[in-house]
C-alpha cells in the first residue's frame, strides 16, 4: 500500500473542485441558452453533480492507504470492512502509470481552465449568456483555440477516468471485487464490472463532447450576430474549437 497516492489523489479532487466552480454567476439577463433541449442546458448542474463523486473516489482511496498504516488492526480491518467489503484481503491502492497521465491530464486541463477564467475576467460563466460591456477576447488560450474552457473540460474527464477507474484505485481494487487477487469467478465478474463501468465512462465522455460541440456552436452564433467583422476575422484567424488541427 503505497502512501504515495494518497496526496496526489487528493491534489487530483482538489484540482477538479477549482476547475468546476464557476468564477461568476450567471446574470438574470442575458441567457441565450433557454430554448435548447435540457440535455444542454443541465451541463453546469452536470459539473456540480461530479464534484461529490470525485471526492468519493477520493476520500475512499486515502482512508483505506491510511487504514494499512495504522497500527490497530481492529480499526484497519473495519474500514476495510466497510469500504472494501469484496475484497479477500486487504486491498492494494497504489499510483500506476494510468493514474499518474490521469493526474497529468486534470492537472493540465485545470491550469487551462483557470486560464481561461483569468482572459475571460468578469465574462466567463458556467451558462451560456452575453453581458452588458460584454468584449470579444482573444488573448490568451482564446488566441490557440475558440473554446478552450472546454478543452480543458474534456481532458479533466479522460483524466478522471484513467485516475480514479484504472487498477490501484477503490474502484477497481474494491468496486470490482478485486479482481486480481480473487478467484477465478469472482475474477471474471469483477472484470465483467470494470467493463460496464468503462463502458458508462465512455458513454458519458460522448455525451460530455456532444454538449462542448453544440454550446460552441452556439456561442460561436451569438458572438457573431453580437460583434459582427470583428469574430468573423478572429474566426479566420482560430479556426479550431478545441483542439488545433483536430477539432
Amino acid at each position: 500500500m503505497s502512501l504515495v497516492r494518497a496526496p496526489l489523489v487528493l491534489l487530483h479532487a482538489v484540482l477538479y473542485q477549482l476547475a468546476s466552480t464557476p468564477p461568476n454567476k450567471t446574470p438574470p439577463k442575458g441567457r441565450y441558452d433557454a430554448s435548447e433541449a435540457p440535455w444542454i442546458r443541465i451541463a453546469p448542474l452536470v459539473f456540480k453533480i461530479q464534484q461529490p463523486l470525485v471526492w468519493i473516489c477520493t476520500l475512499a482511496d486515502i482512508l483505506l492507504i491510511l487504514a494499512h498504516h495504522l497500527p490497530a488492526p481492529a480499526v484497519r480491518a473495519s474500514l476495510n470492512a466497510a469500504l472494501c467489503p469484496s475484497a479477500p484481503a486487504s486491498p492494494f491502492i497504489r499510483p500506476t502509470l494510468p493514474f499518474f497521465t490521469g493526474l497529468a491530464l486534470v492537472a493540465a486541463g485545470t491550469l487551462l481552465r483557470l486560464a481561461c477564467y483569468r482572459s475571460l475576467g468578469p465574462f466567463f460563466t458556467f451558462d451560456l449568456a452575453l453581458l452588458p460591456k460584454h468584449q470579444l477576447v482573444t488573448s490568451g488560450p482564446y488566441h490557440i483555440v475558440r473554446h478552450p474552457a472546454y478543452t480543458g473540460s474534456l481532458l479533466i474527464l479522460a483524466g478522471l477516468g484513467l485516475a480514479d477507474l484504472s487498477p490501484g484505485g477503490w474502484m477497481a481494487e474494491c468496486v470490482s471485487a478485486g479482481a486480481t487477487r480473487s478467484n477465478f469467478g469472482v475474477g471474471l465478474a469483477a472484470s465483467t464490472s470494470m467493463l460496464w463501468a468503462w463502458g458508462v465512462f465512455a458513454v458519458w465522455y460522448a455525451w460530455w463532447l456532444a454538449v462542448g460541440v453544440r454550446r460552441a456552436r452556439m456561442e460561436d452564433s451569438a458572438l457573431r450576430q453580437a460583434f459582427g467583422k470583428e469574430w468573423i476575422d478572429y474566426a479566420h484567424r482560430v479556426r479550431y474549437w478545441f483542439f488545433p488541427g483536430v477539432l
